[in-house]
């Protein structure tokens, strides 16, 4: 089943219209905005009441997902759960697909308008440090960096926890970045580093096995020795790392070095333009082929009865 799940989304992100928002999920902010509330108001008499709004935030979406699947369980042969599945793993994925995630901010790239590619990262990328209007290099490394990563935390990962633990690992995937990735009041900014600390764990397999499969599809030998070179235990940044990857495994790896810095080429020239959008496509292929191996291997495992 869990194959079927994982092909139903996938189509349905292809095929999802823009104009359309994603799966709603203003419910984890009205659950946030509560146990914010709660830890404010105790904050003085317990100093670490933060810690228990965190656990709240994290387990009672977990619990409720376990009693709604154990209700539901052999319900119209099993079609009610697996629609829960689909529900959980679309709203995990976010729309994201590789082929359109950045097509908005290519169109904008190939007339030169800047500010508004800048605009996107920030918006669509969730970029923190955006890059200075007229650095153009500078804004291709970010978008490229943080599509990357995008496509490897919406979609690798998930794969990875839903194939390994079902729908109740994607959900505290989801759960993590989300608490990651919205804002954060004082009461609970001092989870960030545990946050983080457990985004690094659920990261740390799927990571290598990305990896393993940008070897396989794109330049072996270049890839696996920048894979060789990066330490077991590594926190650095993770999109970081995925692009430095994706960039070696590139079979024109003559772009990423001299022409992104501007060193070959001036940034602002039609050439770069052309070029960074080349490389973008490139990515785009890596992921699109990586996505594709994963599929297989996933289709195996069904077809041979290997379940995880």
């Amino acid at each position: 089943m869990k194959f079927l799940v994982i092909l139903i989304c996938l189509a349905a992100n292809y095929l999802w219209r823009k104009d359309l928002d994603r799966i709603d999920d203003a419910w984890f902010y009205f659950l946030q905005n509560k146990l914010k509330l709660a830890v404010s108001s105790r904050t003085e008499t317990y100093p670490r009441a933060w810690i228990a709004g965190l656990l709240i935030l994290l387990i009672l979406p977990l619990l409720v997902l376990l009693l709604v699947l154990t209700l539901l369980e052999g319900l119209f042969f099993g079609l009610a759960t697996m629609a829960v599945h689909v529900l959980i793993l679309l709203m995990a994925f976010d729309r994201t697909h590789p082929g359109l995630i950045v097509q908005e901010y290519l169109d904008h790239w190939r007339e030169g308008d800047f500010e508004a590619c800048i605009h996107y990262l920030e918006n669509e990328l969730d970029c923190e440090f955006l890059p200075e209007p007229g650095d153009v290099g500078a804004l291709h490394q970010a978008v490229s960096r943080l599509y990357l990563y995008r496509c490897f935390e919406k979609m690798f990962v998930m794969f990875f926890w839903y194939v390994l633990t079902g729908p109740m690992g994607v959900l505290f995937a989801y759960l993590c970045y989300q608490l990651r990735d919205s804002n954060r009041g004082a009461e609970l900014g001092n989870s960030r580093a545990i946050v983080q600390r457990i985004i690094i764990l659920i990261e740390w397999l799927p990571l290598r096995l990305l990896a393993i499969t940008l070897c396989l599809v794109g330049d072996f030998e270049n890839c696996f020795n920048r894979l060789r070179q990066t330490p077991l235990i590594d926190e650095a940044d993770a999109s970081e790392t995925i692009h430095g990857l994706a960039t070696c495994a590139l079979a024109d790896k003559n772009f990423t070095d001299a022409n992104v810095k501007g060193d070959a080429v001036q940034t602002d020239s039609p050439s770069f333009r052309l070029r960074a959008e080349q490389e973008i496509h490139a990515f785009r292929g890596l992921l699109e082929r990586s996505q594709v191996v994963w599929l297989c291997f996933i289709a195996l495992f069904t077809i041979f009865g290997m379940q995880i």
